[in-house]
């Protein structure tokens, strides 16, 4: 199957190319069309005669990430007599029209004493900042202290983590970082992440560079301790993220569960959304917020899913009733929010309904711009047919309408003998801008196996 899939990827290989499709989603303009990169360009600063490379199961363009200054962000494989074999990986930015190399695997960062074996999570939010995770060669350390977190900018590449640095505003030498996920930027270059700390009962905590987001909170009761990570950060300074306060389980057990908000030095002084102590009641929690249309009701909160300047959230969770009721997507102020989504509740596909059960992971490609406009992508299905559709969506002012379905037509003309007929058959990435989407989609002709990749704005 591997080999039957390369050599469909090598006979398409001539019509491969990225591409960038401006498509206002909210004035629906006419589309104006254009390159940003493609297979057999120079990959400039790189050495003479080195191209960006053909598309294939380890290389190729990925990660198309696209900031609000209009830069774009993507991988590339490498092609050239330059280029080593086990170095043909790299990350670039496009500002512009000038392209800027950020890293290459093997290269070696100031800093660190191996050269770079792989890079992961990318974040590009910060309009030219760039922040990463990369494991580095001939490091035999176990997994959780694999991660580095790099930054690149206008002063270059910089190390921001390592997994074994003190922990920020710890004391003792026992406290260091490990198991570094989760970056996050904002447009100043400001890096939150999540991090473990040993030696330590509160475990795992969020971090902004090298200073730790001060969560601990009076209204939490003083016998439980405070778990953080996941943090999101917008480009105001402030930090959303998912926080459990937990007792000593040598004694009892219980959570309460909640999204905390605000400025870095001190959050929020409840959570938004919190469970209730179900095994040791009578003991003070917060109060928790009711899901909206269900009476006597919290949120059971799976994850965090976007947070925009002003403080929006949108959040994926379970409404608990009780007993437990449907799962869904909920996005606005935290005081005042609003369903997107409800799982088995109508779709904008007439006949079709959302999918009754999100499980536990996240929704893909969901995003959320500043005027708390949503976009994400996912299926829906006909209980009548046993159809199901895959579709991306966009949500504004309470109206939820369709973007693009698997199998629509996609507007893209001839280019360079590039067939015109062109179907969406899936979403590979998506950001968002004020009334914009940019994402990158696998298309490819109608009724075919052969597929290629185009990024759309």
């Amino acid at each position: 199957m591997l080999h039957l899939l390369m050599i469909k990827l090598r006979l398409w290989i001539m019509y491969i190319f990225a591409a960038l499709f401006y498509l206002n989603v909210v004035a629906q303009e006419t589309p104006h069309f254009s390159v940003v990169v493609q297979r057999g360009d120079p990959a400039p600063g790189v050495g003479d005669g080195t191209t960006f490379g053909s598309l294939s199961i380890q290389g190729g363009f990925g990660v198309p990430l696209i900031d609000t200054a209009g830069n774009v962000v993507f991988t590339a494989s490498l092609d050239g007599l330059n280029v080593t074999p086990g170095d043909e990986q790299s990350l670039w930015i496009k500002q512009g029209e000038e392209f800027k190399l950020i890293v290459q695997m093997g290269q070696a960062v100031e800093g660190l004493d191996q050269p770079l074996l792989s890079i992961s999570n990318i974040n590009a939010d910060g309009d030219g900042h760039v922040a990463f995770l990369a494991q580095l060669r001939n490091n035999p350390v176990p997994i959780r202290l694999r991660d580095y977190l790099l930054k690149s900018g206008p002063v270059g590449l910089t190390v921001v983590a390592r997994p074994g640095d003190a922990a920020p505003e710890y004391t003792s030498q026992a406290n260091v970082l490990e198991s570094l996920a989760d970056p996050r930027l904002n447009k100043a270059g400001t890096v939150a992440y999540s991090a473990f700390v040993t030696g330590t009962p509160f475990s795992t905590g969020a971090y902004l560079d090298q200073s730790r987001v001060d969560w601990f909170d009076a209204v939490m009761p003083a016998d439980m301790l405070f778990y953080a990570g996941h943090p999101w950060l917008n480009d105001s300074g402030d930090i959303a993220m998912i926080g459990v306060a937990r007792d000593d389980p040598a004694v009892a057990f219980r959570n309460i569960r909640g999204i905390y908000s605000g400025d870095a030095s001190q959050l929020e002084g409840s959570p938004i959304y919190a469970i209730p102590d179900v095994q040791r009641p009578g003991l003070p929690v917060p109060d928790s917020t009711p899901v909206p249309g269900f009476e006597d009701s919290h949120f059971d909160i799976k994850h965090l899913l976007a947070f925009n300047d002003r403080g929006d959230i949108a959040i994926q969770a379970q409404a608990v009733a009780p007993p437990l009721g449907p799962s869904g997507i909920w996005a606005g102020q935290p005081d005042s929010l609003e369903e997107v989504l409800l799982a088995g509740s109508p779709s904008p596909h007439e006949g079709f309904i959302w999918p009754e059960n999100f499980g536990l992971s996240p929704i893909p490609h969901l995003v959320m711009n500043n005027a708390g406009d949503v976009a994400f992508f996912t299926s829906v299905f006909n209980p009548e047919s046993s159809e199901n559709r895959r579709s991306l969506y966009y949500r504004s002012n309470s109206e939820t309408r369709i973007v693009f379905t698997e199998g629509d037509i996609l507007p893209i003309p001839e280019f360079e003998n590039n067939p015109a007929a062109e179907v969406f058959k899936g979403l590979l990435s998506v950001m968002m801008g004020d009334a914009k989407l940019a994402f990158l989609v696998t298309n490819g002709r109608p009724n075919s196996n052969l597929t290629q990749h185009s990024l759309w704005l």
